[in-house]
Order: C-alpha cells, then sequence, then structure tokens
C-alpha cells in the first residue's frame, strides 16, 4: 500500500504543478487570451485540470484514511485480543487482575504511539514525493557537456591543455571572430528536422553581421548554440579559432556574451537591480552610467516616482507603465554594464514605434561599439 500512495502522491504532486502553470500561464497573457476570445476554451481547459486534481486528491486522501483505518483497526483489535487472552487466563486462575491491567495500560500506551505513527504516515507520503520532485529538478544537467573547473574562469579539459593560454587570452579580446564550421544540429524533441545542416559561415571580430531570414529558418538556434543552450551534434563553433565546448558555460554567457531579445524581460525588483543583473559587484555609479549610454537615466531620473529605485515587475504595477523602448533601454544597459565582447540581438527594435525606436537606435549604437555584433532580422 505504501508503494501504491507514493505512485498516487506523485501523480498529484504533478497535476497540481500543472494546474499552477496553466493558471500562471492564462493570467500573465490575460490581454491575448481576450482579444483572441479564448476565455471559454481556457476556462473549460482549467475546470478539466481543476477536476483532474480533485480525483487525485481523493484518491490519495482515500488511500491514506484506508490505511489509517486499517491500522486503528488492527491496534484495537490487539486491545481486544489483550482482553480476551486476558479473560480467559483470569477464568482459569492463571493471571490475577493487577497483572492484565498492566498488560493492558502496556498495550494502550503502545496502541496510542502506533495510532499518532499512522496519522503521520500521510504527511510523511506527501513530504518524501515534494522532496523527490526537489531532488530530481535540482539533479537536471544543461544538457550539454559542461566542463568545470575550479579556476573561476576557464576552461578545460585534459585533452585541451594545450589550448589554456589561447583560451586565456581571448579572455582578455575586445571583439572575437566567430565561426560556424559545418554545423548539424537538431531539436531534441524533433530528432527529424534538421535545423542547421552543415552551416559554415565566418564573422570577422569587431563587425556588425546581421542574419537575416525567414521565421523559422534557424536565426535564433544560432543564438543558442553561442550561449551553449544546446550543443551541434556534428561540426564546431569557434571563438578566436578556439574551440565554444572549451569554456566553462558559466563564463561564456556571463563574461563573453551579452543577448538583447525583442521582448526585455523585466525583473520584480527596483531599476537599479535590474541594470545591475548585468553586473553583480558593479557599483552605483557604474550602474547610473550605463543608464546613460543607454539613454535610460533621463526617464529614470524625471519620469520615475523614486528614481532608480522605483520596483518594476509583476506585482508592481509599474511595468504597464513603461513603454517598449523604455523597457528595452533599461535591457541595453544591463548588457552594457556586463560589457561582455559579442553582442547577440534579436530583433531588437521591430516591435517599436518610430520616436522609441530613435531613441533605442542611439542606445544600441553604444552598445555595439568596440564588439563583435550579431544581428537577427526577418527577411
Amino acid at each position: 500500500m505504501g508503494t501504491e500512495l507514493r505512485h498516487i502522491s506523485r501523480e498529484v504532486q504533478s497535476q497540481n504543478s500543472l494546474l499552477a502553470s496553466l493558471t500562471d500561464e492564462v493570467f500573465s497573457h490575460i490581454r491575448t487570451v481576450k482579444s483572441l476570445t479564448m476565455e471559454d476554451f481556457l476556462i473549460d481547459k482549467v475546470n478539466y485540470n481543476v477536476n483532474k486534481s480533485k480525483m487525485l486528491s481523493e484518491k490519495l486522501s482515500f488511500g491514506i484514511g484506508s490505511f489509517q483505518g486499517l491500522s486503528n483497526l488492527t491496534l484495537n483489535g490487539v486491545v481486544l485480543g489483550v482482553l480476551y487472552v486476558g479473560g480467559h487466563l483470569m477464568s482459569r486462575g492463571e493471571l490475577d487482575a493487577g497483572h492484565l491491567m498492566s498488560f493492558l495500560a502496556t498495550t494502550q500506551t503502545l496502541q496510542r504511539s502506533l495510532t499518532q505513527l499512522s496519522l503521520l504516515y500521510g504527511q510523511v507520503v506527501r513530504g518524501y514525493t515534494a522532496l523527490k520532485r526537489i531532488h530530481d529538478i535540482l539533479a537536471l544537467s544543461d544538457g550539454i557537456g559542461c566542463i568545470t573547473s575550479s579556476s573561476s574562469s576557464l576552461v578545460v579539459s585534459k585533452q585541451h591543455l594545450t589550448k589554456i593560454s589561447e583560451v586565456q587570452y581571448l579572455s582578455s579580446y575586445s571583439a572575437p571572430s566567430i565561426e560556424f564550421s559545418d554545423v548539424k544540429f537538431v531539436y531534441p524533441n524533433r530528432p527529424e528536422t534538421i535545423v542547421l545542416n552543415e552551416l559554415s559561415v565566418f564573422l570577422p571580430g569587431g563587425k556588425v553581421i546581421a542574419l537575416v531570414g525567414q521565421s523559422g529558418a534557424g536565426k535564433s538556434t544560432v543564438v543558442s548554440l553561442l550561449e551553449r543552450f544546446y550543443d551541434p551534434i556534428s561540426g564546431e563553433i569557434l571563438l578566436n579559432n578556439c574551440k565554444l565546448t572549451n569554456f566553462n558555460v558559466n563564463y561564456l554567457r556571463s563574461k563573453l556574451i551579452g543577448y538583447i531579445s525583442q521582448e526585455p524581460q523585466i525583473f520584480n525588483a527596483s531599476i537599479r537591480e535590474n541594470i545591475r543583473f548585468g553586473r553583480f559587484d558593479a557599483t552605483d555609479e557604474e550602474v547610473e552610467e550605463a543608464a546613460k549610454l543607454a539613454y535610460a537615466h533621463e526617464f529614470i531620473s524625471n519620469d520615475l516616482p523614486y528614481g532608480y529605485d522605483t520596483l518594476v515587475g509583476q506585482g508592481t504595477g509599474t511595468t504597464a507603465g513603461l513603454s517598449g523602448g523604455q523597457r528595452q533601454r533599461i535591457a541595453i544597459a544591463r548588457i552594457l554594464l556586463k560589457n561582455a565582447p559579442i553582442l547577440l540581438m534579436d530583433e531588437a527594435t521591430s516591435a517599436l514605434d518610430t520616436e522609441s525606436e530613435a531613441k533605442v537606435q542611439n542606445a544600441l549604437n553604444n552598445a555595439m561599439k568596440g564588439r563583435t555584433v550579431l544581428l537577427l532580422l526577418i527577411d
């Protein structure tokens, strides 16, 4: 029964997680939901998942209740057994009343203790399942061959020890070249679809290069490979002729590559903290200097109620008051503070109006100076 209860508890945890994710998604995209009149469809979907969670929870509760009921029945049977056997022995003169009461008191004490354990068992099952889910999540890997090192920067496995000097040189290089050499890639969940097939391209250091193509052509995949969210199934990606797989993943993302998306992410924190996410050890002066270069300092200082200490993000109500251009400039300030030598930009101005686009473009011009820049554009 214990194994079955743990299995049901895992199903309950998974279903509750799915329901929470669905509910969060619905409210996060409420404007789109209303504009597409998806309310009835999503109400039915939420109701279905609520009922499924209810059914599984009832099944788990019934199982735990049955276990506790059987436990109590068994323990009470032990007490009745003591009374029956003790009464029989007393009738034969083999046991006096004092000894029977001693046995009975001991049995009842044991019964109460075991009853409490049976009541706790339900909580143990739920807690064990939740802990197992947390452990499974923590045990997940990046899905790529991440090379770790005790060094804060790099880098290499034993077969690449000869390239330490080359990699360390790259870490201080201002604008490295990027080369894709016969790169082939498929997504793990779509192995039958070849996204990149023997792609070979050279991007010179310190230049601005536009990668133009239709939606679904693989432009975003190039960015994912450069940031090592995935590794190619064949071929090589090189930075200044050094294999990308030689780098520690955290070092690559935190020091070498900056990414600006079409939809900038603003976190639930102050403006100052949102910019400082680019480099956690930055001073307030460095944060403000980055904001000035991103043409964000003026609206932060003049338009926001608490300047750089204004809270934005979910639950504050302030993010909705920031225009797309303002959010984009905050994201650019974050990247400027990061000061990475490689800059990846995914249609960073395509969703902006003319006035906002002009200001953001000025900020981007500052961000692109002295860097290797890859622009992703739709044909």
